[in-house]
């Protein structure tokens, strides 16, 4: 018989999902602009308008939308 599963399991499953999503994407944030190729460079709308999202979502401070990459 196998002991149940604490509920917080799966809440610490997802963080640290959450929390690898957030290195990576830090990660190429750093990146410049200008550095970006071109194919990587289609996907950034979406992605803008996916942290413009989170940022209304969770109250940040400045919940300006995130201008688009051209």
């Amino acid at each position: 018989m196998t002991p149940p599963q604490c509920p917080q399991h799966g809440r610490i499953e997802t963080v640290k999902k959450i929390k690898i999503v957030l290195e990576c994407t830090a990660l190429f944030l750093r990146l410049n602009k200008y550095e970006i190729q071109l194919i990587h460079k289609e996907k950034l709308l979406p992605l803008e308008k996916t942290i413009s999202i989170f940022k209304l979502m969770h109250g940040s401070s400045h919940a300006e939308a995130v201008s688009p990459c051209e």
